[in-house]
């Protein structure tokens, strides 16, 4: 890697994770003043329209965030043609699968609130996917800072609309137009910021379009399995258990959701990277960004898991509210599923990058059957904590599918600084331990006491030679 492009990876990442801290801290904000207006029961019914609509827009991803950096990096098309494809591709694909859920809703028995909230949160959901063509191309060009001014901006909208919808007690429809008017927001802002390497042009090219579904079909057969094991949980849930524990359990996820944020954001900044080492025959230089890539996701793996798991209760106090302290047994075990996500989506990505991912798919069936069927006879039995404990059981298994197709592929520990990293974080643990035992359980004292941690852990890795700012940049 040239110490130029090195120089823009550096910079590239430094402002997706901008982009990232900041639009999280503003949609935490949101999503506790959600919480403490809606309360849990009400919560859990605005839990019950996001995840059955996220089934449908799961499904109509197609991995075109990966496909839209593929094409672009390959260097075989104009990158017009392939914007205006892709554009085109992702509007009627858009539109046909996920206007199949509030469709599909009504074949359950759900309230009429629920069934008529699915007809507004699906417009929220279109304009993510139309979001995904200029994600990738920006990332592709190397200007994160544009997607951060996007996502800062559409989680700033977010916040806005909520606090009026609560002020003039719109209710639960009040605060899903406001995810609609926050994702058509990020949109516009992403295509005005990304206006100079492509226009949001339409064309119909069968066989681009062809190519385009060649690409992406991998991806939908993956991502529909592991939707099974992702978000059928809470679906099951929500069938036998009443909407406050639906509620409770929504909230432990949306804090799951944030973390696992970030080894796909990792994984975008990278992944265009990789691809351009392995069809170079840069080889060498492809299996040393990789492991710099896992000693980077074991960083933030162990503070994550050691903080998640001592501090979950008072985690759920300060996100969500008091009453909401329930939702810290769910999050506790949840933790051990964000670790698992972490590491199968860079091994995953390795295979993506090595255009492999089909042999995922096996791996990706065989989860998603074990997981779904603990989630149908735990669930029943143990409520959230059956959810949560099925989810570390279906990620945990992709989690080691993944890793032995990624060994298979070349991959292996190459001079990591995974032990140094441990070190820091048994410490880390240790401490950590003591100050739960002792901290008052108090919200808002809760950062104080991560954020002296986090001070501990910083100086740790430093004094164990586990960081050196050189290896990243």
């Amino acid at each position: 890697m040239t110490d130029n492009l090195a120089t823009k990876v550096a910079g590239n990442a430094a402002w997706q994770f901008l982009g990232k801290a900041g639009g999280t801290i503003i949609g935490l904000v949101a999503l506790g003043l959600m919480t403490r207006y809606l309360g849990s029961a009400q919560f859990g019914q605005y839990t019950i329209i996001n995840t059955f609509v996220t089934f449908f827009a799961v499904v109509a991803d197609l991995g075109l965030v990966s496909v839209t950096s593929q094409l672009l990096n390959q260097g075989r098309f104009e990158r017009q043609t392939v914007m205006a494809n892709l554009f085109g591709f992702r509007v009627v694909t858009a539109m046909i699968l996920l206007g199949l859920a509030p469709l599909a809703i009504w074949l359950f028995p759900y309230s009429a609130e629920i069934k008529n909230g699915a007809l507004i949160i699906v417009w929220s959901f279109f304009f993510v996917a139309l979001s995904q063509i200029w994600v990738g191309l920006l990332q592709s060009v190397l200007r994160s800072n544009r997607l951060a001014i996007a996502e800062v901006l559409g989680r700033a909208v977010l916040l806005g609309v909520v606090v009026l919808a609560i002020k003039l007690n719109w209710g639960i429809p009040g605060i899903l137009w406001s995810f609609v008017i926050s994702s058509a927001a990020a949109w516009l802002c992403q295509v005005i910021l990304a206006w100079r390497w492509g226009k949001p042009k339409i064309a119909f090219d069968p066989a681009f379009w062809k190519h385009i579904w060649q690409l992406s079909w991998p991806f939908l057969a993956i991502i529909s399995l592991n939707l099974v094991y992702m978000k059928t949980d809470t679906l099951i849930l929500s069938l036998h258990r009443s909407a406050v524990e639906v509620g409770y359990y929504g909230a432990a996820y949306k804090v799951l959701d944030v973390l696992v944020t970030v080894p796909f954001i990792l994984a975008g900044i990278i992944l265009p990277l990789l691809v351009a080492a392995w069809s170079g025959g840069q080889k060498e230089n492809f299996w040393q960004m990789v492991q710099k890539w896992l000693d980077g996701m074991w960083l933030i793996i162990w503070p994550m898991v050691i903080f998640g798991s001592l501090f979950a209760r008072q985690i759920m106090m300060l996100v969500a509210g008091r009453d909401f302290a329930p939702a810290g047994m769910p999050l506790a075990i949840l933790i051990w599923a964000a670790m698992a996500v972490f590491l199968s989506a860079y091994f995953t990505n390795i295979l993506i990058a090595q255009k492999q991912q089909k042999k995922l798919i096996p791996a990706y069936l065989i989860s998603a059957i074990i997981g779904l069927t603990a989630y149908f006879f735990w669930i029943p039995a143990y409520g959230m904590m059956g959810a949560a404990w099925g989810t570390v059981l279906s990620e945990g298994l992709m989690t080691l599918s993944s890793a032995v197709l990624a060994g298979r592929a070349g991959w292996q520990i190459r001079g990591g600084k995974f032990w140094r990293i441990g070190a820091a974080a048994a410490i880390l643990l240790l401490c950590a331990e003591l100050v739960a035992g002792l901290w008052p359980d108090a919200g808002w004292l809760t950062l104080l006491a991560l954020a002296l941690l986090s001070l501990v852990y910083g100086g740790l890795l430093l004094q164990f030679r586990a960081v050196e700012i050189k290896d990243y940049l």
